[in-house]
């Protein structure tokens, strides 16, 4: 059974205005052609004028037309100048076609004639489901398991109320959450989402994913400790690869810690828990409160920038490695984004002069290779970081047979 657990108290909620990714669901354009009847001069208009007819002639001919494909005479259609003019239209109508963008979040003009509204979303109902249990409890709402009346499919249930407090924060929230979930359907290890439904009588939303039996990573560590380095090798293949594939997306998780990892079947893993996540592009808002969870926040995080990217969740895998390898987190007793800051500086540094002996904790055996991965993971400078693309490059990952410990790796 999947358990689902409240956020620590390190857990920062704070989400930007990013833009609205409920257009993964649907998207409104809205294009209002007028044609004004008093822009065409009248008959006896001197721009009508024989005269002023061949002027304009002569002087457009050394205009530059684009080439059009050639027809055959045989396909071409009998010329005059009124199918001319239907072709003109034709052409403007395909021009102003072109030129629609999408309407903002306001009502959009309404068509002559018509008076009935088109509905907003296409939502699935949560009638369709029956629940079967409560999971657990998230930041912004519960988790139910339940089941698809139709298909006999058992599912996960993200119930977002809006007759809470706060209720644009969470519902815009889940939209956002939403949204990022479907840019990553097909992603290996990333949660797959299967609906988005809602009640008309309540408002209320509900994100339909699929059902993982398991446990989170954080309850696997905290019942057998640390992982042997091969076993955290594949773990952290799969939880590389699904960091990589949500990348390529143009999504930033933003909250990648080990309670946040599903366990499946097997030792398959499973990123959730997307509601930090972001498709937005930098800068973000400031604010004083970060994103994120306190002992996984990047140093660029944690130094304030707004112009942080993909970096951010590579350094936050890099905590999650080094936690599989000695079984506890690689920064405890730290309370504030200043006391933190100050270790992350430090370790940099040690990074820098020692290498990977700069980590207590870990394994004496570990190899060579691992080490060279976790320090790559966390470079504090994010331009020298490694991606998660890169680190699956690294011989650690393709020659799984180099495992010869090296003097002064722990």
């Amino acid at each position: 059974m999947l358990i689902c657990h409240t956020e620590p108290r390190s857990t920062r909620v704070h989400h930007t205005q990013a833009p609205d990714p409920r257009g993964a669901y649907a998207s409104r354009f809205c294009a209002v052609h007028v044609s004004d009847p008093s822009s065409n001069p009248p008959s006896d208009s001197p721009t009508n004028s024989p005269e002023a007819t061949r002027n304009l002639s002569k002087n457009s001919a050394s205009l530059r037309r684009p080439r059009l494909p050639s027809i055959s005479a045989s396909a071409r259609p009998p010329s005059s100048p009124a199918t001319r003019k239907q072709g003109m239209a034709g052409a403007a109508v395909a021009v102003t076609a072109a030129r629609k963008r999408a309407a903002p979040d306001g009502p959009c003009p309404a068509a002559p004639g018509g008076d009935r509204k088109r509905p907003k979303y296409n939502f699935g109902s949560i009638y369709d489901y029956q629940k079967l249990g409560v999971l657990g409890k998230g930041t912004y709402g519960v988790v139910v398991r339940a089941r698809h009346r139709a298909t006999g499919e058992t599912v996960a249930v993200k119930w977002v109320r809006a007759t809470r407090g706060g209720r644009e924060d969470a519902l815009r929230a889940a939209y956002r959450e939403a949204g990022c979930l479907a840019a990553c359907r097909g992603a290996p290890s990333v949660l797959q989402i299967r609906d988005v439904a809602t009640d008309a009588a309540t408002g209320d939303l509900f994100l339909i994913t699929e059902l993982v039996a398991g446990r989170t990573l954080r309850d696997r560590l905290n019942l057998a400790g640390a992982f042997p380095e091969p076993r955290a090798r594949a773990a952290m293949r799969q939880l590389l690869r699904g960091a990589a594939a949500v990348h390529a997306t143009g999504t930033l998780h933003r909250d990648i810690k080990p309670e946040n990892v599903l366990v499946g079947p097997g030792g398959a893993l499973k990123i959730c828990d997307f509601g930090m996540a972001t498709p937005a592009r930098p800068p973000y808002p400031e604010d004083p409160c970060s994103v994120g969870t306190l002992w996984y926040l990047a140093p660029e995080q944690l130094r304030g920038s707004r112009w942080y990217d993909a970096a951010v969740d590579v350094w936050a895998l890099g905590c999650v490695m080094f936690e599989l390898l000695a079984g506890e987190p690689l920064f405890v007793d730290v309370e504030t984004d200043e006391d933190l800051l100050m270790e992350v500086l430090h370790l940099g540094h040690q990074i820098d002069s020692r290498g990977v002996a700069a980590f207590k904790g870990l394994p004496p055996d570990l190899s060579q290779a691992a080490g060279e991965v976790l320090c790559g993971l966390l470079c504090v400078d994010e331009d020298k970081r490694l991606t998660a693309a890169e680190a699956l490059e690294h011989r650690w990952f393709t020659d799984e047979d180099a495992q010869s410990p090296e003097p002064g790796d722990a």
